[in-house]
């Protein structure tokens, strides 16, 4: 209830408050993500802010920010075909083919308009958030640059470990989640 509580006092054109959760396996890290989704979705006035992005517990397929923005597109694709919206999730898809997989700045261009044509800021769910960032390690503060001058992005990971990036004074992520 806090957690969604906070997303409520998001300011609609503020940077958002990304968040961390850590814990041990088994804990509920995933039903935790899985749960704000299902609270957003079953609130009107956080589903008229807030598209909720599920993605797989683990994204082995991520190598750099491309596969990331590429990542979040199929999960706002994903996004649309549970809401019943079959023929806009068809539409990003053919685009998606289209995109150019070494293209992070376009692929997160495109992935801004998404937020943009939905009306809806984006929060990205991240189970494993320390693989992810692990995976991304050369990118880290072009991510973050990305997540601190974007609304549209907020990111709630979950981990099992200590994220170094998060806890090192010359990282990244020190003090941002």
């Amino acid at each position: 209830e806090r957690i969604v509580e906070d997303l409520r006092r998001e300011p609609a054109d503020g940077i958002g408050q990304h968040r961390l959760f850590l814990g041990q396996r088994g804990m509920g890290k995933t039903s935790l993500l899985r749960r704000i989704a299902v609270a957003i979705e079953d609130d009107p006035a956080l589903d008229a802010v807030w598209l909720p992005l599920i993605f797989p517990e683990e994204q082995y397929n991520i190598a750099d920010l491309s596969d990331l923005w590429l990542n979040c597109l199929d999960a706002v694709g994903d996004a649309l075909e549970r809401r019943g919206r079959k023929a806009e999730a068809d539409a990003l898809d053919a685009r998606i083919e289209a995109l150019d997989a070494a293209a992070p700045d376009a692929n997160l261009a495109v992935l801004l308009e998404q937020a943009g044509a939905l009306q809806r800021r984006l929060l990205l769910l991240f189970d494993n958030a320390d693989l992810i960032l692990d995976r991304l390690r050369e990118h880290h503060w072009a991510l973050r640059e990305t997540l601190q001058s974007r609304p549209e992005l907020v990111v709630f990971g979950a981990s099992a470990r200590a994220i170094e990036a998060s806890y090192r004074y010359e990282a990244a992520f020190y003090d941002f989640f």
